[in-house]
């Protein structure tokens, strides 16, 4: 699933604009600090946001940008209600030459390392 970006909530991973490649969550999956998600929230629609706590089935959800809303604003979230993994960010303004960088994997541990600095930030 190809999703893309409105706003610009996890700069630096990605801005408005761009597209996120993203698979279903399956009951072999277990969410992980650090890792990007997609919910639908009843009022907001779709949101992308970043795992940063988990504990008994839900999670805090945060976006990396300092001025961004997360769950101290929506509200936790169960981790059943999350549906979707991102995967990967494909920059809106791509080069298609054979020699680009055409996508950046999403890797858990450069997340968690943004979530911490931006925790310095709020």
């Amino acid at each position: 699933r190809i999703i893309r970006v409105q706003g610009n909530s996890m700069v630096p991973l990605a801005q408005d604009g761009d597209f996120i490649l993203s698979r279903p969550l399956t009951w072999l999956d277990k969410i992980q600090v650090g890792d990007v998600v997609v919910f639908r929230h009843p009022d907001l629609g779709f949101i992308l946001k970043a795992v940063s706590l988990i504990e008994a089935g839900s999670v805090k959800l945060e976006g990396l940008a300092a001025l961004s809303s997360n769950s101290e604003y929506f509200g936790l979230v169960q981790t059943r209600d999350i549906k979707i993994l991102a995967v990967a960010v494909v920059p809106k303004n791509i080069n298609f030459s054979w020699r680009c960088k055409r996508f950046e994997l999403i890797r858990r541990s450069r997340i968690r390392s943004l979530l911490e600095t931006s925790e310095t930030l709020h």
